[in-house]
């Protein structure tokens, strides 16, 4: 992380790139960013619940990696991510990505 340099999984809604070098960096993944931004956009009106979010994504087709339904722990951790914002955690702090 301290070299730009993506450790782990990537979070929902990204993916891994692998370059030459057999570095991770993540990029969007283009069939789920927009249903995130979404999420968030509801959750900014003020008019969603967790529970309602849940069933908006549910409608909306978004799934786990693994194919599952979304459950509302999952969109709270996305919500409160820093990453979906601009900002990585790491052991040495938040960081921009």
């Amino acid at each position: 992380a301290k070299n730009d340099i993506w450790i782990g999984l990537a979070p929902i809604g990204y993916m891994h790139d692998v370059d030459e070098k057999g570095d991770k960096t993540i990029i969007p993944y283009l069939e789920r960013a927009p249903l995130i931004a979404k999420l968030f956009e509801m959750y900014a009106s003020g008019n969603y619940s967790l529970l309602k979010l849940q069933q908006e994504a549910e409608s909306m087709g978004f799934r786990s990696k693994k194919g599952r339904k979304i459950a509302k722990s999952v969109i709270n951790e996305i919500l409160k991510n820093p990453f979906y914002y601009g900002m990585m955690q790491t052991r040495y702090g938040l960081t921009k990505h």
